[in-house]
């Protein structure tokens, strides 16, 4: 997709308590559809509110993935591993993405920044730490 002209820009910030995975590039058996190795963010927003039938504070989620493709599964590790590093620091992060969309039974987003921006960014806040 190239973008034509850009109005807005989503900004999500992300903090250190949010789940890393990596994923590699493989191809799904039933379609034989190809995918590319990624990064996957997976955070959740917990509140309460209060449900009037059970007279009682309901907690509940919201849940929102973040993929960042890689390419290849050696550079998904090495971002995953970055990710996990710099959240180390107990700070948060602002990314770049798209609006959230449903799929496969989650909520995701599609981070905007490159792989080598985000190892730029990640490894200068690594640092100044």
């Amino acid at each position: 997709m190239e973008i034509i002209k850009e109005e807005f820009k989503v900004n999500y910030e992300i903090f250190n308590s949010c789940l890393v995975r990596s994923s590699g590039s493989g191809v799904i058996q039933q379609t034989g559809l190809k995918y590319n190795a990624s990064v996957r963010l997976s955070c959740r927003n917990v509140f309460e509110t209060f449900n009037e039938k059970t007279n009682f504070n309901d907690t509940k989620e919201t849940s929102l993935t973040f993929k960042i493709p890689c390419g290849s599964d050696v550079d998904a590790g090495m971002l995953a591993m970055s990710f996990k590093n710099y959240f180390k620091t107990n700070k948060s992060l602002i990314l770049n993405g798209s609006l959230p969309v449903f799929q496969n039974n989650e909520y995701s987003v599609n981070i905007d920044m490159s792989y080598d921006e985000l190892m730029k960014i990640l490894s200068i806040k690594n640092k100044a730490v």
